[in-house]
């Protein structure tokens, strides 16, 4: 995830706020936006995913106390980071 979408979706939080030790630092949470090579307009399976996601009854969604614009911006692109090897498919 964007760094910047992360932020937003916390709030800003201090990670100790929320638990202490065990957390990361919020400032480490997620990639940074000149690091993502590709991104993919995943939307058309927007509601596969949302059954995916209420399909783990026992967990809790991070997603669910979002605002709903912000559930859209998480949930309809999936980003990606070209780790090692060619970009093939020239999508950065």
């Amino acid at each position: 995830m964007p760094r910047p979408l992360v932020d937003g979706a916390l709030g800003r939080a201090d990670a100790r706020d929320r638990g202490g030790a065990a957390y990361v630092d919020v400032a480490d949470l997620g990639t940074a936006d000149d690091e993502i090579t590709t991104a993919i307009d995943v939307s058309a399976v927007l509601p596969v995913r949302w059954d995916a996601i209420h399909a783990h009854a026992s967990q809790a969604s991070p997603y669910e106390e979002l605002p709903e614009p912000l559930q859209h911006e998480f949930l309809a692109t999936d980003r990606l980071r070209l780790v090692r090897g060619d970009d093939v498919l020239g999508t950065t």
